[in-house]
């Protein structure tokens, strides 16, 4: 994007992950460069990680399914880890699941890094994991909860239609972790515009 106002973006490929920690005020901007992307994210809080996000908290206090412009993701102590302020997908859910290695393996092939190298056949829970290890989270601390075709439901999913351009924007309402790995086909744009304060929750 090369904007003097943007101090950090990276382009995420499908079935790859990442992980920043973001400082309060701080605006995580993502967008769909090419359609059909889709993003899984999970929160913590870099001071105390067993403080994480939690969906059935976020979904409850706000008396919706879905989360868009106006919601905000709390974490398991009732605080806000980040609020959604733009929004041109429509919106998100939050407790779809997670593809693992059985799944990935039966739908589209079991790739190994040795022979495809950047070519091969990642799953969610396992980028979940190498992102954790970077920060010394233990497995344990992830949501277990089976879904349907062998997902796990471990995060909050950004999920655009087709259509490249399309994003959301969520300023961090205190620092916070956060880890997220792109699926789909897509490419993806994760950004940090200069620091904000517009639209971020007092605590």
């Amino acid at each position: 994007m090369s904007d003097s106002a943007v101090p950090y973006e990276t382009v995420i490929g499908g079935g790859k992950h990442w992980s920043l920690t973001v400082h309060r005020g701080t605006v995580l901007r993502l967008t769909d460069l090419e359609g059909g992307a889709n993003v899984g994210m999970l929160f913590y809080n870099p001071l105390n990680p067993l403080e994480r996000y939690n969906a059935p908290d976020t979904l409850k206090c706000q008396h919706t399914f879905k989360l868009t412009r106006g919601h905000c993701l709390y974490s398991d102590m009732g605080r806000i880890f980040c609020s959604i302020v733009a929004d041109t997908v429509g919106w998100h859910d939050t407790v779809a699941g997670n593809a693992n290695k059985a799944l990935v393996a039966e739908r589209w092939g079991l790739k190994s890094y040795q022979d495809y190298r950047n070519d091969w056949t990642q799953n969610g829970h396992d980028a979940f994991m190498v992102e954790a290890g970077k920060y010394g989270l233990a497995g344990r601390r992830f949501s277990r909860s089976p879904l349907r075709d062998g997902h796990a439901g471990v995060a909050a999913h950004l999920s655009a239609p087709d259509e490249p351009g399309r994003g959301v924007s969520a300023p961090a309402g205190r620092n916070c972790t956060r880890q997220g790995r792109s699926g789909g086909s897509g490419r993806l744009l994760s950004e940090l515009p200069a620091r904000e304060r517009a639209g971020v929750p007092e605590q």
